[in-house]
């Protein structure tokens, strides 16, 4: 409440205090707004994106198809007896790059590391392996074995992120090439509903612009490599993974996981067993060799006489999408309040300008 001054007008001096405050608040609100909207910005401005590439159907040879060059991971694999409901990281092949990982294999609540465990403990997802039918894998350092996967029951008829987190670390590229191998099991564990890579950048939930549809969704029982390329993650953020499966088998797997820093694959046709770049008679020595299974007598028998990456199932099916262009929305919000901001000071009335001393 105003003092009376007893029919004198208010003095002058109180008059410019009081307007001054005024001025120094409309001021402050603008400073505390801008510093606000900078540090959103920043987080949610960094242009992370997540962008699905496409799908390289029936590949078992990551070494001929060149991929993982820049790390990858393998669970349960070259398992000499057929396993299940094992821990994840047991008997897997681990050569993930420096920027990114160590996976953290927490199952317990009672482990300090559980909040940033890297697989989902709500099935509990667990490895399986050296299962007769399953793909024999060629790795990208040449080892030759059967493959295995990470199992999520708790994907059964239902959505979950089989992979909670992958942490990234200083040195993670501006963009990086993420693949995810699915189709090992010979049906088994197949993520028919949904495989979706995601994400997390600056404490914000990255989704992808888009994801394979079901008509993308298509199981043979040779594994196949879906791609997403990740841009503007930095150090501290991590990647997730997505999967749903049919409700009547018992959780949907992947069989690897692989990261490149640029990505030109080269397809391999299956059969190729001897990387000469056709399918022929020496692949059938080649199989016998190496104790092939009956899939891929198979298919060495169905793509017979034809050169790799040629019309076969081994062609490479992309449709490579621009990364979007980071949003301005912000900015122009950001712009918006702070020019309110203004004009509410500005319509103060008979606010006096008052010059700063120091600039005389």
């Amino acid at each position: 409440m105003e003092p009376e001054y007893r029919g004198r007008s208010r003095p002058r001096f109180s008059l410019i205090v009081d307007r001054m405050s005024w001025h120094l608040f409309g001021r402050m609100c603008v400073i505390v707004v801008a510093s606000a909207t900078a540090f959103v910005t920043a987080r949610s401005l960094r242009a992370a994106s997540i962008i699905y590439l496409g799908v390289i159907y029936d590949q078992t040879d990551f070494d001929q198809l060149n991929i993982g060059n820049a790390g990858y991971w393998f669970p349960q694999f070259n398992a000499p007896n057929p396993v299940e409901g094992r821990p994840t990281g047991e008997n897997a092949r681990d050569a993930l790059p420096a920027w990114a990982g160590p996976l953290n294999h927490a199952t317990s609540i009672f482990d300090p590391n559980f909040a940033t465990r890297t697989f989902s403990q709500d099935g509990p997802a667990r490895s399986k392996g050296g299962q007769p039918a399953w793909n024999t894998f060629t790795l990208p350092d040449g080892e030759v074995g059967p493959s295995g996967a990470i199992v999520d029951p708790h994907t059964s008829g239902n959505s979950n992120n089989t992979i909670n987190r992958i942490q990234l670390n200083s040195g993670v590229p501006a963009t990086f090439y993420f693949h995810v191998v699915t189709d090992n099991t010979n049906f088994d564990h197949d993520p028919t509903n949904r495989l979706r890579a995601r994400g997390n950048a600056g404490g914000l939930d990255i989704e992808a612009n888009t994801y394979p549809q079901t008509a993308n969704l298509i199981f043979n029982g040779i594994a196949d490599v879906y791609t997403f390329r990740y841009d503007g993650f930095a150090a501290g953020d991590f990647i997730k993974l997505q999967l749903n499966g049919d409700a009547a088998k018992e959780g949907a797997s992947f069989g690897g996981l692989l990261f490149d820093e640029t990505f030109e694959p080269t397809p391999v046709i299956p059969g190729d067993y001897n990387d000469d770049g056709s399918v022929d008679a020496a692949d059938y020595v080649a199989w016998r060799k190496r104790d092939g299974t009956q899939m891929e007598y198979d298919d060495w028998r169905t793509n017979f006489g034809q050169p790799s990456g040629g019309s076969g199932s081994g062609t490479n099916r992309f449709d490579l999408q621009p990364a979007p262009e980071p949003s301005g929305a912000l900015l122009w919000l950001t712009a918006g309040l702070i020019g309110r901001m203004r004009c509410r000071r500005d319509r103060i009335p008979n606010t006096p300008s008052f010059k700063n001393p120091r600039s005389s």
